[in-house]
């Protein structure tokens, strides 16, 4: 066999190689399981500024689940209905959704998530909610919720309230209100600020005042509760607390503002529309972190933001809590997603397979108190933060570690 022969032969067996290399990667990647997971949200009604953020977050988890290959065997995938915040869109979002092949479907929005409790049971078609709320947690079935029930969060703020206010230097007790709009979630977080009628000792509860959802001219509460000295806003969308805010700072007057977690998704709207000044010494109580606490969730979410939207990553992690709870919550999510498919294998993976495992899911997050679900147990957390705005700094301060929120 001459030389030239013999290069000519090592070139064929090369490229033969090579080809049997590339047909494996391509027989490998055409093997993988889509697996898709249906996101019911907001894209354009009044809760759309903090829910296109969490969006982006959700997204980036699920492209960096893909690019690193956390769930071997398998591509993720979401497909998203935009509800506009119309509770009627809940059931018709819902079934467009599994007729796009959704086995789970996620909401941060309890409005839409409560209507869902009988059809995700039927369809065996888990609904994860972000915020919790009464109704979902004791209806013990497919619906899982994110966060602790926003009464107990707000309870767990009151009581710091408490135990902070000076009873014998101001010689008299904190005058308290509420207002918002008569949502599902607003009217879970009145509930958790009439926790002072049940501790008249500690509070002169003014009354809550709640308007039918779009509400937007707040005269007749503003006066009612124009000499609290805290004033819960109830949230749901940013135009309720902005207008609110800005025609009780309007007035003149100076009640310092309480909210939860979603009043912080709206935070820079809020800035823009009341300014910090107004802003000063709220109190946020919330169950993620914030990007003061020094934690590796929050660290793996700033990366995600520089890995995937660099130009505006900045914007994304430090001017509302929507990137970093929202990332943490999916995150939450696409990690019992990964632990059910584990058990059953990709091909068999269904709604009731995620179901099997969540309902003993408790992951152990370093820094973070118990969280999971269990057999009885629908809230992934009971524990919270909370945080307090400083106009002069510009920034939240971490004014509590992880404390335990009170249910009824």
């Amino acid at each position: 066999m001459t030389y030239r022969l013999k290069v000519l032969m090592a070139c064929f067996l090369a490229l033969a190689l090579v080809a049997t290399l590339c047909f494996s990667c391509a027989e490998e990647e055409e093997e993988k399981v889509t697996i898709v997971i249906g996101h019911l949200t907001d894209l354009t009604g009044v809760a759309a500024p903090a829910l296109i953020p969490i969006s982006k977050a959700f997204d980036a988890n699920v492209e960096y689940f893909n690019e690193e290959n956390i769930i071997p065997g398998v591509e993720l995938k979401i497909v998203r209905w935009n509800s506009m915040y119309d509770i009627a869109r809940a059931i018709p979002g819902f079934d467009w959704l599994r007729d796009q092949g959704a086995t789970i479907i996620y909401t941060e929005m309890p409005e839409m998530a409560e209507p869902l409790i009988p059809f995700a049971k039927r369809d065996k078609t888990p609904v994860i909610c972000h915020p919790g709320t009464v109704v979902l947690a004791e209806a013990l079935g497919w619906a899982f919720c994110l966060n602790p029930t926003s009464s107990a969060q707000m309870r767990g703020v009151m009581k710091y309230i408490a135990d902070q206010w000076d009873y014998e230097g101001m010689g008299r007790k904190p005058k308290i209100g509420t207002a918002g709009w008569s949502t599902p979630y607003g009217n879970e977080v009145k509930l958790g600020a009439e926790y002072c009628l049940d501790h008249p000792d500690k509070f002169d509860y003014v009354g809550s005042y709640m308007a039918p959802a779009g509400v937007v001219s707040w005269a007749g509460e503003v006066e009612k509760l124009k000499n609290c000295d805290y004033i819960v806003l109830t949230t749901p969308g940013a135009l309720q607390p902005a207008t609110f805010a800005a025609e009780f700072q309007a007035k003149g007057y100076t009640a310092k503002f309480i909210g939860l977690d979603s009043l912080m998704a709206f935070w820079d709207f809020l800035l823009d529309n009341v300014g910090g000044e107004a802003l000063d010494e709220a109190l946020i109580g919330q169950y993620m972190p914030l990007w003061v606490f020094d934690n590796w969730v929050v660290d793996h979410l700033k990366d995600l933001a520089y890995r995937y939207y660099p130009d505006e990553a900045d914007t994304l992690i430090y001017s509302n809590n929507a990137w970093l709870g929202g990332g943490a919550g999916t995150y939450f999510i696409l990690e019992c997603l990964r632990e059910a498919i584990e058990e059953v294998g990709p091909e068999n993976f269904d709604g009731e397979a995620f179901y099997n495992t969540a309902v003993d899911f408790r992951p152990d997050w370093e820094g973070f108190p118990e969280i999971g679900w269990g057999p009885t147990e629908r809230l992934a957390s009971r524990w919270q933060m909370i945080y307090e705005y400083s106009y002069e700094a510009g920034d939240f301060a971490l004014v509590t570690g992880w404390v335990e929120v009170i249910e009824e």
